[in-house]
């Protein structure tokens, strides 16, 4: 296994409003956060469904903490 050293990561979150993403629905890459800024919500990309077929993340037992997303990134 190789080591790694402390570092910052940076991860870039598409923003724009419920209407805006719906009205332009992308495709995500796998992996890709879009966030709803007037609303709150957060979906992540599987890099083949449009956004307005992505649920929610949060939807189905995930965890959801409002406006603000917290995550653990784990390397190995």
């Amino acid at each position: 296994m190789s080591s790694l050293s402390k570092g910052t990561v940076r991860v870039d979150v598409r923003k724009d409003t419920a209407s805006n993403w719906t009205s332009a629905n992308p495709t995500l890459k796998s992996g890709e956060f879009g966030y709803e800024t007037d609303t709150g919500k957060l979906k992540i990309g599987d890099g083949s469904t449009a956004w307005t077929s992505l649920s929610y993340h949060g939807e189905g037992g995930g965890i959801t903490t409002g406006k603000s997303i917290a995550m653990a990134i784990v390397f190995g």
